[in-house]
Formats: structure tokens, sequence, C-alpha cells
């Protein structure tokens, strides 16, 4: 038996300094999409809203606004809106939108002018500073070898700011599972192989293809600590713990966290 999870994000730019976010889920169970439009200048939502067009029996489907997020900016401090469009309309329409402010933190170095520097580097060394020791790159700046702007250098700017998707492939047969994962976006590209046997973690393997700096590289053994773990018994926030912060990798916490709710059937 096979089980298949897609999770994408695609960010443009439209007249009139604004900026439309899609986030779709589509996998074996479930059809989803939020979408969110902001202010390209100060990043503040506009309008928010949601559907969920298929799931197991139906129980999940339905559309709706999210109020919640309206006015609010789309950046690192949008935490708490978030949680309350969770509390309001569920948990798939929260991680949607959670996609989508997420697509637009990153489409931040195409919207330089828009958001009031002067300069590319002036934006970077912004986000520099707001981004220390958040994960393992941004804790060893010092050791960085390719500067964000070289990195960036030959991709070529247009409405199409940010694209990003998760997919996950799950292969079940005789108690055991067998999971592939991808994270890649148009800065990173991530792959993890994960295989279990009657729910224990027998083997977690993580290759990091494409990345701002070799030195993220360095995070690719992190996963190997969930090996013998019960794959239901690992919540977000551990695997935040082992494999997120300043000393690991966010994308590669976020794809195995997002490879355990597609092998667990929750989205």
């Amino acid at each position: 038996m096979h089980y298949h999870g897609t999770m994408s994000t695609t960010v443009r730019k439209l007249e009139g300094s604004r900026v439309a976010v899609q986030s779709v889920i589509l996998s074996t169970n479930y059809e989803a999409v939020a979408t969110l439009l902001a202010d390209a200048r100060s990043f503040h939502v506009q309008d928010a809203a949601w559907q969920i067009h298929r799931s197991p029996q139906s129980r999940f489907n339905g559309k709706g606004e999210a109020p919640e997020l309206v006015g609010v900016e789309a950046f690192f401090n949008a935490g708490p809106a978030l949680k309350a469009v969770g509390e309001a309309h569920g948990d798939l329409p929260r991680q949607l939108m959670t996609e989508c402010v997420k697509g637009i933190i990153l489409s931040e170095t195409y919207l330089y002018k828009e958001r009031g520097y002067s300069t590319l580097k002036e934006c970077d060394d912004t986000f520099v500073q707001t981004s220390l020791n958040t994960c393992y790159l941004h804790s060893n700046l010092d050791r960085q070898t390719v500067p964000w702007l070289d990195y960036i250098a030959n991709r070529d700017w247009g409405d199409l700011l940010f694209d990003r998707t998760h997919t996950v492939t799950i292969h079940y047969g005789d108690g055991a599972a067998r999971a592939e994962g991808l994270f890649i976006d148009s800065f990173h590209e991530i792959h993890i192989s994960l295989e279990t046997v009657s729910g224990i973690i027998t083997k977690v393997e993580s290759v990091l293809v494409r990345v701002p700096d070799p030195i993220c590289r360095e995070t690719q053994g992190l996963l190997s600590g969930f090996e013998n773990k019960a794959v239901d018994t690992l919540t977000k926030q551990e695997v935040g713990r082992v494999c997120g912060g300043g000393l690991g990798c966010a994308h590669l916490s976020d794809l195995f966290s997002y490879m355990l709710k597609v092998m667990d059937k929750q989205i």
C-alpha cells in the first residue's frame, strides 16, 4: 500500500505593491488550499482565506476567511495570530497559513526596495541580525564561506518570488514502512529516507543536497537520534529540540515533522 503527500507554496508579486501567496496540501486523503494577500511594503495581511476540498469522510471539509491574520505583519512575529487561526478554524488551515507566512518571509530578498532598504546588502544585514543563532548557519557565521548575496546571484528576479514543495511517498507492507521525503525550494533541497518496523524507527538518513553554505551539511546526521523511537510518540517540539534551533536546521526539522504527519495520515 502507498500513501502520498505534497505541500506546496508559491509567492508572487502583483501590481500595486502587493504579494499573493498560495499554499496547497494534496495527499491521498486530503486536498486543501489557503491564500493570503499582503502589502509588499509592510507585509501586513490584507486578506486570508482557506478551503478544505477533500478529507476522510468529508469531516473537515469547509471554507472560510481568516480575519485573525488581517492587519498582522506576515513576519516572524505572526505566531499568536497563526495560533488564533488554528483555534478558530482547525489545524489544517493554520498549517497552510503558516506556510504562506514563511513564504513571504523568504521573499523579502526580492522585495528589498518595497521594504524600504536602499540596497540588497542592507536588507540582508538586517535579516542576519534578526536571525542570529536561529539555525546552524546563523550560529556559525564566522565560518560562512558563501555570502548569501553570492548564493542567490544566479537566480533571475521576476514576479515569481518564491517556491517551496514538501513531498512524501510512503510504502507500507508486512508491518514495515519506508518513506522518502523531499523539501525543495528556491534556496534549499533536502532529502530524508525513513524506515520503520512495527512503528519503531529502524533507520533514518538525510542528505542536504542544495544549501546556502557547505557548513549546513554538518547537520545531516542529527536525525539518527530518532532511531529506535516510536513514530507515534514523537512530537513536533521534540523534533525541534533534536534537529532545530541554533545548532540544527529548521528546514530539516520541518521536513521530518511533515513526514511524521503524513505517515500518521494526519495530512
